[in-house]
C-alpha cells in the first residue's frame, strides 16, 4: 500500500470563509467596527450604519436620522445598538428606529469614539475631551458626570458587575467601579504607548500590547500574560474565544491556540487583508470588519466541514475504503489517484501509475491495486502495472470483488474476470445482447447483484450453481420508463434505493416499488446512501441532499458553500460513509469531509418574517395585520429570514390564501401588489436556500381589503336619483328593461361577492385546522401541546431503550394577566410571540423541543443534559427575556416582562423497565411544575430545579 514514488500532487485546505461587500449591495467595502446583538450585526462605516440581518441589511445615514454618516464604532445596548460618530452618539433599535441622540460636538466634547450602556439607563461616552456620563430618564437626557477632562478616550469595556475599563491616550488604563475612578494596576508594567487595544469576548477580557496579550477575568483581574512571537508583534486588533486567540497583524489574521500563557500552535487564516475589528457570535462564526474587502465571515461550521482542493486539476471519481484499514481511502481521480487518511484528514501518497488516466473505480484486493480506468482494467503490484483486456472491454467504470470472480463494468457491458487466470467472459441477456454501458454494481447476497446501466435500465444478476446455466440476467422494470440507473443502496430493513434519470425509487425485497420522488434536475443523483431506514442521502450535480422517504420531502441541501464552492458530485462511487454521521465526498473540484448531522443541528431552518412594508395609500399595519381600501396602489412587502450561515440568499415562494392558490417564486425578497378585490387574505411563504429546503409553509400577514363604502353609497344615490328622473319624465320600456338587467347583475355580483367571502372564511378556518393538526401553535409558530405530548412520549420510550437523561422545563410569564389588562390582548399576543422566540433561540439543538403549553405557559423538552447544565440553561432563558426588554409597568416583579422557570431532570436506567410510562411522564411534569411553583414562591424572575421523584 505504501508508495515510494513522490508526486507533485498536494491537498490545499479550503477555508470556510465568505466575503460580503459591494457585490452584495453593501454601500462600502470599508468597515470600521462590529457589534453583535441577538444575531444582528451593527456595523459602523464611513457611509453610515449597516444593520445586517444575515440575508438582508438596512442602511442608516443622516437622511435616516443619524447625527452624521461618519461613524467610529458600535456597542450593544438593551434595546439594540449604540452608534458612536464624529458628531456624537445615536441609540438605535434593531429595526432602525432611533431612541435618542447626544450631540457631543455641540456639548463641547468633540467626537465620540465609543459608548457603553453603564447601568440604570446610564451611558458612558468616550470622547475627545474625556469620559462623559449621561442618564436617559423619561425620554430626557441628563448630564451626570465628567471624568478625565480634556483627555482623549479611545476605548472602554465593561463587565457583568458594571465595572468599566477605560483606555486614555494620555494616561493609560483606568478602572471605574461604583462610580469611583482609579488607575488600573496589574503586576505587569503597562507602558501606555504599548497599549494597542482593550476588548471583551464571550468569556474573558483582554489587553492587547505591542508584544504581549494580557488575559483578564470577568472582574478585570489578570489571569495570565502571553508573549507574542516576533512575527506577530505590533498587532492591530484581536478576539478571544475560549483557548483560541485571533490576532490581526501585518495584513493577515492568525489563530493562536493557547494553554493559558503557552502558545501551542499558530495558524494563518487570512492573508492580504487589513482588519479593523473582530467579533465572534454565539454560533462561533468569526465576523471581520476589513478596510478594503467588506464584511468577512469565517464560518463556525469549519469544525464540521473540511474541504481540500488539489494543487493540480483533478476531479474525484471514486472513494473506496481499504479492506485492511477502514481509516484509509483509495481516491480515484480524473488526473491523479491517491491514498487518503480519513482520521488525520491528509494525503498519504499518490498512485503515480494512474497519473493522467481517469480512474473511475480504484480498490485494493489480494495485495494489488485494481483500477477501472479510461484505459481499461489495470492492476498495480510492487510498482508493476498490468493492463488487462482493454481491446475487449474498452474504458471501464466499476468493480466488484465477489467470492468467485471479479465483476467488471465497462462501457461495452458487464464482464466476469477469473482471479487466477485473468480470463474474461461477458454476461449477456436472454437475447445474447450486451448490457451496454454498465455504471454501477451492488451486491444483494453472495450470488445476487443489482446492475445499473446507462441506456438499458436496472438488471438483476444471479449466479446459478446447480443448473446448466451459470448465471441468469433479468431486467427489473421501473415505472416512469427510466433507462439510466446511477446509484444503488440497501438499508437494514431490506429497502432498496435507486437513483435513475430524474427519479429516486425505493423498492422492497421483491423489487416492487414503494415510493417515487421526482427531481427537478435531469439527473436526480449520481449516488445514494441510506442515513437510516427513513432518511436517504443523495449526491447530485447540484449538491448533497437528504430526503425523508416516508414523506417524500427534501429536508436538507448543501451546495454553493462557502460561496462559489459548488458541491458537484461526479459518479455513483463519489460518496463514502466515514462514520455514523460523517461522509467523505468526492466532488468535481475538491474532496470534502462532512459531519452532516452536526451541520443540520447547528443550522436551524430559515424562518421568514415581514422585514418591512410600504404602501402608496392610507393603511394600518400592526401585529402582522394590514388593513387598506380597494383601488390602485403600490404595496411592497420585503421578507427576511435572518439567515447568516451562508452568503447565498434565501429563495422565497408566496401565495395569498383567498386569492391565488399556487405558490409563486420571486427573484428577490420583495413581493409587489397593485390592487386586490375586497376581502380577507393570508400571505403564506415558503423559504429555501443552499442548506435547507423543507417546504414548510409560514403564515406571515393577514391582509384586510375593504371597499370604499362612501363612494359606493354616493354612486348608488346618484344612480337611483337618475333612475327616478328618467321614470318620471321618459318611462320608456327600454329603460325599464335596462334597469331590470342592472338589478339582476347587481344581485349576481352580491351573490358572488358573498360566495368569495364565505370561501375565504372557509379557507381561513381550514388553514387553522391544518396548523393545529400539523403540531404548530398558530400564534407563536412553535410546537403546540399535542405535538409536545406526542414527542414527550416518544422520547421517553427512546430514553428507556437507551438509558438516557430526560429533562423538562416549565416556564410561565410573570403577571401576564396584569400585562393583558394594561396593554390589551393584541400587545399580549405580541408579548407571547417575543417570549416564544427568545426561548427558541436559547434551545436550538435539533433534539430540543420548545412548545406552548397553554396561555402564557411554555415547556421545553431537553435530551442528554445533566442537572447542572439544565439549570444553567433555565437561567439563560431568564436573562434572554430580560434582554428582550419588553415594558411591563403593572408587574409586581420588575418594570419589564420576566419569566419564572421550573426545571427537572431524570436519569433513566434498566430499573425503570417495570414502571408504567404514564407514571414516569406524570412524575416528570409534576416535578417541573413544583420547581416552577418554587421559583414563583421565591419572588419570580428566576429558575428553580427539583429532581424527579418517582415515589
Amino acid at each position: 500500500m505504501k508508495r515510494s514514488e513522490k508526486s507533485n500532487l498536494s491537498l490545499i485546505p479550503h477555508p470556510i470563509i465568505e466575503y460580503i461587500g459591494r457585490s452584495e449591495d453593501l454601500p462600502t467595502n470599508q468597515l470600521h467596527h462590529i457589534t453583535i446583538k441577538n444575531k444582528i450585526l451593527f456595523i459602523s462605516t464611513p457611509n453610515g450604519l449597516i444593520i445586517y440581518y444575515g440575508d438582508t441589511f438596512r442602511l442608516m445615514d443622516r437622511s435616516s436620522g443619524l447625527l452624521t454618516h461618519g461613524l467610529r464604532s458600535t456597542s450593544s445596548a438593551s434595546f439594540g445598538g449604540l452608534v458612536s460618530s464624529d458628531k456624537g452618539l445615536d441609540a438605535i433599535t434593531p429595526s432602525g428606529e432611533k431612541v435618542f441622540s447626544i450631540d457631543t460636538t455641540e456639548q463641547g466634547y468633540g467626537w465620540c469614539q465609543k459608548a457603553l450602556e453603564y447601568k440604570d439607563n446610564e451611558y458612558l461616552l468616550a470622547t475627545a475631551k474625556g469620559l462623559v456620563l449621561y442618564k436617559y430618564h423619561h425620554q430626557e437626557l441628563i448630564f451626570k458626570n465628567h471624568f478625565l477632562e480634556n483627555e482623549v478616550i479611545i476605548n472602554l469595556i465593561n463587565n457583568d458587575s458594571g465595572d468599566c475599563l477605560i483606555h486614555s491616550v494620555a494616561s493609560g488604563l483606568w478602572l471605574l467601579s461604583d462610580g469611583k475612578l482609579r488607575p488600573y494596576l496589574t503586576n505587569v508594567t503597562l507602558d501606555d504607548r504599548n497599549i494597542v487595544r482593550i476588548g471583551k469576548s464571550l468569556f474573558n477580557s483582554w489587553v492587547l500590547l505591542e508584544t504581549e496579550i494580557l488575559v483578564l477575568d470577568n472582574d478585570f483581574n489578570l489571569l495570565y500574560c502571553v508573549e507574542l512571537p516576533e512575527a506577530l508583534h505590533y498587532p492591530t486588533t484581536a478576539c478571544l474565544y475560549k483557548d483560541d486567540f485571533f490576532l490581526a497583524s501585518a495584513n493577515k489574521l492568525t489563530r493562536l491556540s493557547l494553554d493559558r500563557d503557552l502558545i501551542l500552535s499558530t495558524t494563518d487564516i487570512l492573508n492580504n487583508v487589513t482588519i479593523n475589528d473582530l467579533k465572534i457570535d454565539d454560533d462561533t462564526n468569526l465576523w471581520i470588519a476589513s478596510e478594503r474587502k467588506g464584511l468577512i465571515k469565517v464560518s463556525g461550521l469549519a469544525d464540521y466541514i473540511n474541504i481540500w482542493s488539489h494543487n493540480n486539476s483533478n476531479s474525484v471519481l471514486s472513494l473506496r475504503q481499504h479492506p485492511d484499514n477502514p481509516n484509509i481511502c483509495l481516491v480515484g481521480g480524473s488526473e491523479h489517484s491517491y491514498f487518503f487518511d480519513i482520521n488525520r484528514k491528509a494525503l498519504i501518497s499518490t498512485i503515480p501509475e494512474l497519473n493522467s488516466n481517469p480512474a473511475w473505480d480504484v480498490q485494493y484486493f489480494q495485495n494489488k491495486i485494481w483500477a477501472a480506468t479510461h484505459k481499461g482494467l489495470i492492476t498495480i503490484s510492487n510498482n508493476d502495472i498490468t493492463s488487462l483486456h482493454f481491446k475487449i472491454t474498452g474504458p471501464c467504470r466499476c468493480l466488484f470483488f465477489s467470492q468467485k470472480c471479479l465483476l467488471l463494468g465497462a462501457i461495452s457491458g458487464l464482464y466476469r474476470v477469473d482471479y487466477a487466470s485473468n480470463d474474461i467472459e461477458q454476461y449477456t441477456d436472454s437475447n445474447n445482447l450486451s448490457l451496454g454501458y454498465v455504471y454501477t454494481i451492488y451486491e444483494i447476497t453472495a450470488d445476487r447483484y443489482l446492475v445499473g446501466t446507462l441506456g438499458r435500465g436496472l438488471w438483476l444478476l444471479t449466479h446459478l450453481s446447480q443448473t446448466q446455466e451459470p448465471y441468469k440476467l433479468e431486467r427489473i422494470k421501473l415505472s416512469k420508463d427510466v433507462t439510466n440507473v446511477y446509484g444503488i443502496d440497501i438499508n437494514s430493513a431490506g429497502e432498496i434505493a435507486i437513483t435513475a434519470d430524474n427519479f429516486i425509487f425505493t423498492l422492497d425485497e421483491r423489487y416492487h416499488e414503494l415510493s417515487v420522488i421526482k427531481s427537478n434536475s435531469s439527473v436526480a443523483a449520481w449516488a445514494c446512501l441510506w442515513s437510516d431506514n427513513q432518511k436517504l442521502i443523495t449526491a447530485a450535480s447540484d449538491g448533497l441532499k437528504i430526503y425523508n422517504v416516508a414523506t417524500q420531502e427534501q429536508t436538507f441541501l448543501l451546495d454553493n458553500f462557502p460561496s462559489e464552492t459548488f458541491w458537484e458530485f461526479t459518479t455513483s462511487r463519489s460518496i463514502l460513509r466515514a462514520s455514523q454521521n460523517t461522509l467523505l465526498c468526492g466532488l468535481n473540484d475538491f474532496i470534502a469531509y462532512l459531519d452532516y448531522e452536526a451541520v443540520r443541528s447547528r443550522t436551524k431552518p430559515p424562518t421568514p418574517t415581514v422585514f418591512s412594508l410600504s404602501c402608496s395609500c392610507n393603511h394600518e399595519y400592526s401585529n402582522n395585520k394590514l388593513s387598506l381600501k380597494t383601488g390602485k396602489w403600490d404595496l411592497q412587502i420585503w421578507l427576511s429570514s435572518s439567515w447568516y450561515w451562508a452568503k447565498e440568499p434565501c429563495h422565497y415562494q408566496y401565495r395569498l390564501l383567498g386569492f391565488n392558490e399556487p405558490f409563486k417564486s420571486i427573484s428577490s425578497n420583495r413581493i409587489d401588489f397593485n390592487s386586490l378585490p375586497a376581502g380577507k387574505y393570508i400571505l403564506e411563504v415558503k423559504v429555501s436556500n443552499n442548506f435547507e429546503n423543507r417546504n414548510i409553509v409560514y403564515q406571515l400577514l393577514l391582509i384586510n381589503v375593504e371597499s370604499h363604502n362612501i363612494i359606493t353609497r354616493t354612486f348608488n344615490k346618484l344612480y337611483y336619483f337618475a333612475l327616478d328622473f328618467y321614470k318620471n319624465h321618459f318611462r320608456t320600456k327600454e329603460f325599464v328593461n335596462l334597469h331590470g338587467r342592472y338589478v339582476e347583475l347587481e344581485a349576481q355580483v352580491e351573490e358572488r361577492t358573498s360566495s368569495i367571502q364565505k370561501y375565504a372564511q372557509e379557507l381561513e378556518r381550514k388553514n387553522k385546522e391544518l396548523k393545529e393538526l400539523s403540531g404548530l401553535d398558530p400564534l407563536t409558530q412553535i410546537h403546540n401541546r399535542s405535538r409536545f405530548d406526542e414527542v414527550f412520549e416518544k422520547e421517553l420510550y427512546r430514553a428507556l431503550r437507551n438509558h438516557g437523561v430526560l429533562s423538562l422545563l416549565m416556564l410561565d410569564i410573570d403577571h401576564f394577566k396584569a400585562y393583558n389588562d394594561t396593554y390589551g390582548h393584541l400587545k399580549g399576543d405580541h408579548c407571547i410571540q417575543t417570549v416564544a422566540s427568545c426561548i427558541s433561540e436559547c434551545f436550538n439543538r435539533s433534539t430540543d423541543l420548545v412548545a406552548r403549553y397553554g396561555g402564557e405557559e411554555f415547556v421545553v423538552l431537553v435530551m442528554e443534559s445533566n442537572p447542572e447544565e439544565i439549570l444553567l440553561e433555565a437561567k439563560r432563558v431568564n436573562q434572554a427575556i430580560i434582554d428582550a426588554n419588553i415594558p411591563h409597568q403593572s408587574s409586581a416583579t420588575s418594570n419589564i416582562v420576566t419569566v419564572s422557570v421550573g426545571a427537572t431532570s431524570l436519569q433513566i436506567d434498566s430499573s425503570f423497565a417495570s414502571l408504567n410510562v404514564d407514571d414516569i411522564k406524570n412524575a416528570i411534569i409534576e416535578s417541573a411544575d413544583q420547581a416552577l411553583y418554587q421559583s414563583k414562591n421565591n419572588g419570580r424572575n428566576q429558575a428553580a430545579f427539583k429532581p424527579t421523584n418517582l415515589n
